[in-house]
């Protein structure tokens, strides 16, 4: 049974969904058709004109099925071919109306759930669209049946019915206008909300001033590069970076240009490391950088000395005052099996004897 309803309806989860909403629509097109044969047959209608409409109202659903079904109506604007359905609905059931004889007070019912059917489907201006369709449709029906009619109460039947028709018309559109002001209110709250979950990722994992990781961002990077050392056997060193003198900027030139200075520092240390490495802000004017499968501890020192050159090349003028600065760099790389805080542990010793021996200058743990 799964496998004919695949077959049917395809696996594809777009697809699926198009040809179901048309199925939906079929039942309605095929109760109508039920409703009309059954007053047809009270009514004393002509049998062939009922056989024909039953022949182009279900012949055209079965031609949207197929187009759906085969893919081909995906190379169209809409896919679903909502509006044409449902504006072949209407037309179907405006020739209904005219069809139906004495019975024909149903018909605006069965506009009803067409229109409350298009709600989920089409947009207020789509839905415009049909109801002036649907007035057209009807108003011919309506004068063809009084054209038709004898009897000195077929206007006034007419003009209840019109009314009616009126009634459902402009409910629907009244309606699907909410209903589609309520989407653009949930799409509006749902774009809101993600920017909200994007603005909270970024603060959970990134620095906000300079745009590095943050020290847990940093942690976890890290536990997974200890994972990596000790599967493949390579190594990886960690340096701890730390601006010279960094209370004194804030002291001379204010914190908003102590703050230009992490930012400088940020995008200039990015710019030096290979795509590889990796770069966070440790705390306050203290970072910490990540060198991946190390080469001997020359090359280490060698790529350290032209972060620390660079830190040391930049210039900053700040409301008419210019000042630069230095960077004490500490590293080690991580032994075998070391716990990750040991490594840390011996940059940072590191770092420490780079400051007493004079600062701007990197030391090996």
């Amino acid at each position: 049974m799964q496998t004919f309803i695949d077959w049917l309806l395809t696996t594809n989860p777009q697809r699926r969904i198009r040809l179901q909403l048309t199925g939906v629509a079929t039942l309605l097109m095929l109760a109508c058709v039920a409703v009309l044969n059954l007053l047809a047959r009270f009514s004393g209608t002509q049998p062939l004109a009922i056989y024909v409409w039953t022949f182009f109202a279900l012949g055209g659903l079965v031609v949207f099925f197929l187009l759906i079904r085969s893919g081909y109506s995906e190379r169209w604007q809409d896919p679903s071919l909502a509006l044409i359905q449902i504006s072949y609905a209407i037309a179907a059931n405006a020739v209904a109306y005219a069809l139906a004889g004495e019975g024909r007070g149903v018909v605006p019912s069965i506009l009803a759930v067409i229109l409350m059917f298009s709600m989920f489907g089409l947009l207020v201006r789509q839905i415009i669209i049909v109801s002036l369709f649907a007035l057209l449709s009807f108003g011919s029906a309506v004068a063809y049946v009084v054209w038709h009619s004898q009897g000195s109460n077929a206007w006034s039947l007419e003009v209840a019915n019109t009314v009616m028709i009126l009634i459902v018309l402009s409910g629907g559109t009244f309606l699907t206008s909410r209903l589609q002001h309520l989407r653009e209110g949930l799409n509006t709250q749902k774009k809101e909300l993600e920017a909200a979950l994007e603005h909270i990722h970024q603060i959970a994992l990134f620095d906000e001033l300079t745009g590095l990781m943050n020290r847990r961002s940093m942690n976890e990077l890290l536990a997974q590069e200890c994972l990596r050392s000790d599967r493949n056997g390579r190594t990886f060193t960690v340096a701890l970076l730390d601006i010279d003198h960094f209370k004194k900027i804030n002291d001379s030139y204010g914190h908003r240009a102590g703050d230009i200075a992490l930012k400088r520092f940020a995008e200039t240390a990015e710019q030096t490391i290979r795509a590889t490495d990796h770069i966070a802000r440790w705390g306050g004017e203290e970072f910490l950088l990540v060198l991946p499968e190390t080469e001997p501890p020359s090359c280490v020192m060698n790529c350290l000395n032209r972060v620390r050159e660079r830190i040391t090349a930049i210039e900053i003028n700040h409301e008419g005052q210019q000042f630069s600065f230095t960077v004490s760099i500490g590293f080690s790389t991580r032994r075998d099996n070391e716990m990750i805080e040991h490594t840390i542990d011996r940059a940072d010793q590191a770092l420490y004897s780079a400051k007493q021996n004079g600062r701007d200058r990197v030391v090996a743990g």
